[in-house]
């Protein structure tokens, strides 16, 4: 019961952020009851973070139980399932004509338009290229 309640208060036990990166797959105690292992699917990019974080989230996790329910955190490196229809939050793109914050302190011309067309391609929506005239034509 304890894990199923785990499962489903997992966003608010470790927050938003970590919650949608990660995920409890099982939780193994010991015979006495106490000091168990908790084994969370995380994504590849997150597995550092959340490494480094173990103390924090097994005492987050501990005072959720009440009591010393965690001892231990193994990782399991593979992708999070996501419900579908929803994907990760994309910043929007600047508007045509408008150079993106920061490029003004850019004295070289050809590198200003090259970065602000590079940014313009990392943040077109998946599928689709921006059209641009000055696209990064020489690579």
């Amino acid at each position: 019961l304890a894990d199923a309640r785990l499962m489903a208060e997992w966003a608010t036990v470790v927050g938003p952020q970590l919650a949608a990166e990660s995920l409890p797959e099982r939780l193994v105690r010991r015979r006495d009851g106490a000091g168990g292992t908790l084994t969370i699917r995380v994504d590849g990019p997150m597995a550092l973070e959340l490494q480094h974080l173990a103390p924090l989230v097994i005492e987050r996790l501990n005072a959720y139980f009440g009591y010393r329910a965690i001892e231990r955190i193994v990782l399991r490196q593979a992708p999070v399932p996501r419900p579908t229809g929803e994907a990760r939050p994309r910043r929007p793109a600047p508007a045509a004509g408008h150079p993106a914050p920061g490029l003004e302190r850019v004295a070289d011309p050809e590198l200003r338009r090259a970065l602000a067309a590079l940014g313009r391609f990392v943040l077109a929506p998946a599928g689709e290229l921006p059209r641009d005239d000055d696209r990064m034509s020489a690579l």
